[in-house]
């Protein structure tokens, strides 16, 4: 099971999946891809966080299925020349997001969902700036 398709975190963010696909347009690669991001984001922020208890099973497979998706997965190879830096971008912003945190700054959880800049360049590369304009909604749900 995917570590994002466990009922707690189906709890936390309960459109994700459908928004997900509603970003990817039909197209299975690039909802492969940013599906995979996904999971490693939330995995990797509930290890860190420590505010739920994570798997070491978990944690491991959303590890390989992230790092064999950035080898495989045609859409994210046809593209990383304009996802990777993205990826480097919501890295840095998790980690200053949770420093922000650990200051108690109100900008803090803006930082740590830095993740959403790869999901609306995916959209727009899947259907233009329409398309990315109306993934809006994902920021409105999304509970880390």
């Amino acid at each position: 099971m995917d570590y994002c398709s466990k009922p707690e975190e189906v709890d936390k963010n309960p459109n994700a999946l459908n928004i997900m696909l509603f970003i990817a347009n039909g197209n299975d690669d690039a909802f492969n891809f940013i599906w995979r991001c996904w999971n490693f984001c939330h995995v990797i922020d509930d290890l860190v966080d420590r505010d739920q208890p994570v798997l070491l099973d978990e944690v491991s497979r959303e590890l390989f299925l992230f790092i064999e998706t950035i080898c495989c997965n045609p859409f994210f190879q046809q593209h990383k020349a304009s996802l990777l830096p993205l990826i480097l971008n919501a890295c840095h912003g998790w980690v200053t997001g949770e420093e922000a945190a650990a200051q108690g700054k109100g900008y803090s959880s803006a930082l740590k969902c830095s993740d959403f800049v790869i999901y609306s360049h995916v959209a727009f590369l899947i259907g233009g700036w329409a398309h990315m304009r109306a993934i809006d909604q994902i920021r409105k749900y999304d509970k880390e």
